[in-house]
């Protein structure tokens, strides 16, 4: 008898509708099988289909031809059993025929081994979440930007391998500001036309508040021409300046080596911690076109500066190249005991020995005036 062949139902479409035609296609094979055996037709026989993965379940009718014919439970009804358990526990209730009941298709069973509800990836991403990491110790933002305990100055900042850190006051040193006028001492651009060639370090460290010392700084850029003339501004400040104190600077706080920092000031007793790393100017209290003092700063300046980076990391001190510089003199400064000030630093010396330049504009040595004191005689002036 010849069979017509069907169309094999379409697999593009969606998945509900491939099994509906699925069913549907198996349910009008069972009975015509069952029609037929009625009839006489063919022999009931369970149906196994070598090309197909899907295992149907023998009828009422199913006949057995092996020697195990009269037993009343069979291998394969046993094993027919299970699964029918395992599909009557499915959550698909649509695998059952409204006609008569019977179940229409079976579903697809097939081994499987380390089953996993995640993909690779998914388990790369959990594996990587769950590691715990050491704990980390948080640091503050000021540690992380520098501000150290103590520290006036951020580190870094400056030009990458800087020499020198050179260190400058404002008020009578730079600027004579008197009568809201404020007159620059000449040779300034000069001055750090060389800290800017030699690529020093520049900070401004003044007594003055903070809106006095930008006013200056502001008139300083605009002679100098050069709007990054200097790289960190320290203005008055409860973290170093104390009245009682008369603003003493301490170049120990701005932490940076010590052997590399250089001060320009005018009153010996701001540098009296670190006199031998200062240069002393006379005070600027008044215009005068013919001061040359920042022109000789500026040579000494670069003499100090190359001998330092030609030094490189085997060392060079600053105190030490002042001490043997053919442009400086030594000052010795006496401290007048009606001074009101409570360091105690102060209070034990008489005076103070420190650099100045060889230069001055006045004729005679003992009329030059560093922060309204007058100098003492020294050997070699």
């Amino acid at each position: 008898m010849s069979r017509k062949c069907r169309k094999r139902p379409s697999t593009t479409g969606s998945p509900s509708r491939y099994r509906g035609e699925r069913r549907n296609r198996i349910a009008v094979r069972r009975q015509t099988r069952q029609s037929r055996s009625f009839r006489g037709d063919e022999p009931t026989s369970p149906v196994r289909s070598p090309q197909s993965s899907y295992v149907t379940i023998a009828g009422s009718a199913f006949s057995c031809s092996d020697d195990d014919e009269s037993s009343e439970l069979s291998d394969f009804d046993v094993i027919n059993d299970v699964i029918q358990d395992a599909l009557l526990e499915s959550s698909d209730s649509s695998d059952y025929d409204d006609d008569d009941g019977n179940m229409s298709i079976l579903q697809e069973l097939r081994p499987f081994l380390f089953c996993s509800l995640y993909t690779v990836e998914d388990r790369r991403r959990r594996s990587r979440k769950e590691v715990t990491a050491p704990p980390v110790r948080r640091v503050s933002t000021r540690r992380s930007q520098g501000k150290r305990k103590g520290v006036l100055l951020p580190q870094g900042g400056g030009p990458p391998g800087a020499p020198l850190c050179f260190v400058v006051d404002l008020d009578e040193t730079l600027v004579a500001a008197r009568g809201g006028c404020a007159h620059l001492r000449p040779h300034l651009k000069e001055l750090f036309d060389v800290c800017h060639e030699e690529g020093c370090e520049v900070v401004v460290w003044s007594a003055g508040t903070a809106s006095h010392v930008n006013e200056l700084v502001q008139a300083i850029t605009t002679v100098v021409q050069r709007r990054a003339w200097y790289h960190h501004i320290i203005s008055r400040h409860h973290r170093w300046f104390k009245e009682d104190c008369g603003g003493v600077k301490d170049l120990s706080l701005l932490g940076r080596p010590l052997d590399r920092v250089l001060c320009l000031e005018n009153n010996p007793l701001s540098v009296h911690r670190q006199p031998r790393h200062s240069i002393l100017v006379e005070d600027y209290v008044q215009p005068a076109n013919s001061d040359d003092t920042l022109r000789f700063v500026a040579g000494v300046l670069r003499r100090i500066a190359s001998r330092l980076r030609s030094a490189g990391e085997r060392g060079g001190d600053v105190a030490q190249l002042l001490s043997v510089d053919s442009g400086l003199v030594e000052l010795v400064i006496p401290i007048n005991p009606q001074l009101s000030v409570t360091d105690p630093l102060v209070n034990n010396l008489y005076s103070i020995h420190s650099r100045g330049l060889r230069y001055s504009p006045q004729s005679v040595f003992t009329q030059r005036c560093y922060g309204g004191q007058r100098p003492f005689p020294a050997s070699g002036s």
